[in-house]
This record gives structure tokens, sequence and C-alpha cells, in this order.
């Protein structure tokens, strides 16, 4: 088990999902969209993947619906251009206010 995920044990993550009929569009609207697997099928493999390697560690994984048109708005508001970071801050946003918790204003930097 690596340092790092041995670290979050008994924490909280989020994982972006996405849809299949999404998946196309969020590689085109992504600046490094180029970086995501080729198909939804490869990244519905690594997601799932990944998320039994959270829960084999005892770090409870949530699935984070991202909705292309909802992530857009989102980086508008914030300023933020669409990458794997900002991806990334969306997702621990969402899953902030499902666990309650105010995510707090610097959350996408």
């Amino acid at each position: 088990m690596s340092q790092w995920l041995a670290a979050l044990r008994g924490r909280h993550t989020g994982i972006a999902w996405y849809q299949a009929e999404q998946y196309e569009r969020m590689m085109l609207v992504r600046e490094d969209g180029d970086r995501l697997p080729a198909t939804f099928d490869l990244w519905l493999k690594g997601a799932q993947r990944a998320v039994e390697e959270y829960f084999r560690v005892g770090v409870n994984a949530y699935k984070i619906e991202v909705d292309v048109d909802e992530l857009l708005i989102w980086c508008g508001a914030m300023g933020l251009t669409v990458n794997e970071r900002s991806t990334g801050s969306f997702v621990n946003h969402q899953l902030s206010l499902l666990l309650g918790v105010d995510p707090g204003p610097d959350l996408a930097h």
C-alpha cells in the first residue's frame, strides 16, 4: 500500500464519475481532454479499479457525477479553466456538499 493511500485511511475522497453519453464532450471541453483515456470503457475500467483500491485500504470513496454543463458553469463562476485540477476541485466541492461540510472560499485554489 502506498504511503499516501495509507494516510487517507478512514477519510473521504471523491472520484469524478462521468456518464457514457457525456464522456466524449468532456474530452472536448477539458483543456487537457487528450490526457483522459481514449474511450469511456477504458476510463470506466480505471475508475472502477481506483474505487476498489480506495475501499481496499479503508478510504470512503464517493462517485461524484460530473455533468459537463454543471462543471462548465461552476468553473466559469470560479474563474477557472476546465482541466484535471478544476474538475478535482469541483468534485471536492460536490463531496463537501454531500457530506454537509462547508467547502470554504479557497476550495478551487
